[in-house]
This record gives C-alpha cells, sequence and structure tokens, in this order.
C-alpha cells in the first residue's frame, strides 16, 4: 500500500496531460497489475525512471510548403470562426479546407468549456477547436500567390520543455512554447517562443519572457513576404498586435543588421502559400487569413515642420499611393506623387509647408 501510495505521489508531482481520460486508463492498468510504472516518453522514446512521467504534445504551428495530397483547399481572404460546427465535431473527412489524418482527437467544443477564461481581446465566442492530434498534423488548406500573406488566431497554448531536435517537416516555418522548469515544479518558471526558421537550421529563441500560466493565451499573427527580388520568403511574428525583433533578424530585402530585425527567413523557397497546420495540443479561434494587411491597426502619422511626413506601416513590396485634398466636403482626392513601394517596415513621403492653409492626406494600397 506505501509502495502504490508513493507511485501516486510522483505522479501528482510530474504528470502534465490535457487527455484526462486516457492517462487515468493507463495509471489504472498499471497501478492494479502493481509493477513499477516506466512510461515512454512519445517524443524521445527515452525512459525516465525516476519519476513517472507522461508526455504531452506541445502547440505546434507551421505554414506547409507543399499543397495537400487531396481534399478540398481554400482561396484568400478566408475565415474559420468554427461557429458553423456542432459541438464535438471532428474533421475526420475534408471540409471547408481542412485536412484530418488518423487518430487524430481534434473536435470542436463550446469556449465555455475552455480550462481558462481568456483575455477578452483575444475575442475567443461560441465555439472554437480543442486541439490533440496524437503525433499528426492538422492543416486549414489554402492556395493563393500573393507577394504578402497574413495569418491572424486566437490561441491558448500548450509548451514544450525539451528543445525539438527537428524542423518540422515540409514546412515553411515552425513555432512553439520552450517551457522552463525547475525541479518538482509542474509549470514552468517562464516560457520562450521558439521559431523553425531557414537563417541557422535551428530552432531560434525569441526575446521575449511569456507568462508562467497553464495556458499561454495569445493573438498571434504571421505575415509572410513573398516578393519576387527576395531570396526566399521571409516571416514576421506578432504577439499580441506587437512585433517581435529577433537578435539574428533581417531587414528586407535580405539584409542582416547588427541590432536584430523583425523578418526571418523561411525554410524553404516556396512562394504559393498552402495554408497553416497544427499539432499538439491547445485551442485555436476566429482563424483568419488575407493577402491584405491584418496586423496592428497603426494610422497614416503627418509630422509638421519646414515639411510634412506622411508616414505608415507597408507591406513588403506592395504598392501604395499617398492622396491629397483640401476639402473633405468634395472629397476630391488627387495622387500626390507617383506610387510607393512598400518596405515592410515604415514608409515616408515629404512635402513642403505652404503650398496650402489646409490639407488632408490618406494612403491607398494599389492592387
Amino acid at each position: 500500500m506505501n509502495f502504490v501510495s508513493n507511485i501516486k505521489t510522483l505522479i501528482s508531482i510530474r504528470l502534465r496531460m490535457t487527455s484526462q481520460i486516457r492517462t487515468n486508463k493507463l495509471l489504472r492498468n498499471a497501478l492494479g497489475a502493481g509493477i513499477v510504472l516506466l512510461i515512454y516518453s512519445v517524443s524521445t522514446g527515452h525512459v525516465f525512471s525516476e519519476y513517472a512521467y507522461v508526455y504531452i504534445w506541445p502547440t505546434l504551428i507551421s505554414i506547409p510548403s507543399e499543397p495537400p495530397a487531396a481534399g478540398e483547399v481554400v482561396v484568400l481572404p478566408h475565415v474559420e470562426t468554427f461557429d458553423q460546427y456542432p459541438i464535438d465535431f471532428s474533421f475526420e473527412s475534408s471540409i471547408n479546407g481542412w485536412e484530418w489524418q488518423l487518430e487524430d482527437e481534434s473536435s470542436v467544443i463550446a469556449v465555455s468549456s475552455l480550462p481558462v477564461v481568456p483575455p477578452p481581446s483575444l475575442n475567443f465566442s461560441n465555439h472554437c477547436l480543442r486541439l490533440d492530434t496524437a503525433g499528426k498534423t492538422l492543416s486549414l488548406a489554402a492556395t493563393d500567390q500573393a507577394d504578402n500573406v497574413w495569418i491572424d488566431m486566437a490561441l491558448l497554448m500548450r509548451d514544450t520543455d525539451i528543445l525539438p531536435q527537428d524542423f518540422p517537416s515540409s514546412s515553411q516555418l515552425g513555432l512553439q512554447l520552450l517551457g522552463h522548469f525547475e525541479e518538482g515544479n509542474i509549470k514552468p518558471t517562464y516560457r520562450h517562443l521558439i521559431v523553425a526558421s531557414g537563417i541557422t537550421n535551428e530552432w531560434i529563441v525569441g526575446p521575449q519572457l511569456l507568462s508562467p500560466d497553464d495556458w499561454l493565451p495569445l493573438q498571434m499573427t504571421i505575415q509572410l513576404a513573398c516578393a519576387d527580388n527576395l531570396t526566399r520568403p521571409y516571416f514576421r511574428i506578432f504577439l499580441n498586435q506587437t512585433n517581435v525583433i529577433w537578435s539574428s533578424g533581417f531587414s528586407l530585402p535580405d539584409i542582416p543588421s547588427e541590432e536584430g530585425g523583425a523578418w526571418l527567413p523561411c525554410i524553404t523557397t516556396t512562394r504559393t502559400f498552402h495554408g497553416v497546420s497544427f499539432s499538439g495540443n491547445g485551442y485555436i479561434d476566429d482563424i483568419r487569413m488575407s493577402n491584405s494587411n491584418l496586423g496592428p491597426i497603426t494610422p497614416v502619422q503627418a509630422n509638421f515642420g519646414q515639411a510634412v511626413a506622411i508616414s505608415w506601416p507597408s507591406d513588403y513590396g506592395q504598392s501604395y499611393q499617398v492622396e491629397t485634398c483640401v476639402d473633405l466636403v468634395d472629397d476630391a482626392w488627387e495622387a500626390f506623387g507617383g506610387p510607393v513601394i512598400g518596405n515592410g517596415a515604415t514608409n515616408t513621403v515629404f512635402e513642403k509647408t505652404g503650398s496650402s492653409t489646409r490639407k488632408f492626406y490618406r494612403v491607398i494600397p494599389l492592387r
């Protein structure tokens, strides 16, 4: 009896899980047989002799570099809210672009069933997707060829305490959380976002320390820049509408910077967008994919001195036209100069002051 109690104590200290039903069945079988519990790690195959341990897959987000083998695809722009599916629905056949693999137990649940209450800014509402892919990959397949592609989603992410050994196969990039655990704790002390990119052929650890809560709530926005004058596609990431700056990051086009930068090169040179893929455990809502800007909403700013400076955040390679008018009632806008090519950061044009007592400016993306 003391032996079983000790095993249960170890389990309560070290067990990290999301699939309570399957784990309970495993524990009941082992304890009922009166044997020492040694459980293999799903990811590494090693036996942990010191503790009873069940490995739970972290949330992995990747952008596939190859088209789906079969099934339907969606075109941009596309929004997936999960509200059109009933509770407990699983994507066991291709529908609305979803590609399912055998053994995947992901399903649609009510937001009220989430393990934590997400902040209102994440806009979790009605139904969402519960990830439980059992080592497989669930994909929302799309197709588009555009200079810029944006993917935005609300997430509750699960971390890993083991740095992955390999890049996501057949992917342009991969994103996970890396948790740092102290001995005896079942919650991480802190977390980092880790990214698989083509910069070093290794996982890159992000600069920010992230919340150690059980489930990390994030609004994640990914931008792919695929313009032909780039040696390969680049990407940047916004967490809760804040651009992540990497010490090994780039400025576009293909310019490494000693001060770091927001852009990282993709693993492959694929320039066609094939959707977004998910593995592991986590919760997702409101996936938006677009060839128009889904990043932070930043208004055009005009600074006055001896000249007016009109600045705006731009997509790399996107053409913009600055327009002016002197009376908003007349709505008679005129082009100011020629089209301006976006630099992937902030574009600025200038006009000397004194040409008019009153003037208005706007910036229009050109298709």
